[in-house]
């Protein structure tokens, strides 16, 4: 009668630990997934950041034969203008 009083005691502490383990090894693993959720996040962010700079480049780069660009960016950049044509600044800047 001894003997299955301690082996069912036994059983029932090696369950209690094993649940204790698994509990304390579910709870390190769902913090890990929302860390992991974070960063995704994060990284998700920069991808798209760097596919709309791609979108830009690539457009810059299809109209880079294209005269309109080579006009705009001469006068937004380099300040020139057509013959004739005149340019206002704005003095309250």
């Amino acid at each position: 009668m001894k003997m299955t009083l301690k082996s069912g005691f036994i059983t029932k502490l090696v369950l209690l630990l094993m649940i204790v383990y698994l509990s304390i090894t579910l709870i390190n693993t769902r913090g890990k997934i929302q860390t992991a959720g974070a960063e995704l996040e994060s990284v998700q962010a920069k991808v798209a950041a760097q596919e709309l700079q791609n979108a830009e480049l690539r457009t810059r780069i299809e109209n880079k034969e294209d005269e309109d660009t080579w006009l705009r960016i001469a006068k937004e950049r380099l300040g020139l203008t057509e013959k004739g044509e005149t340019v206002f600044y704005d003095s309250a800047k």
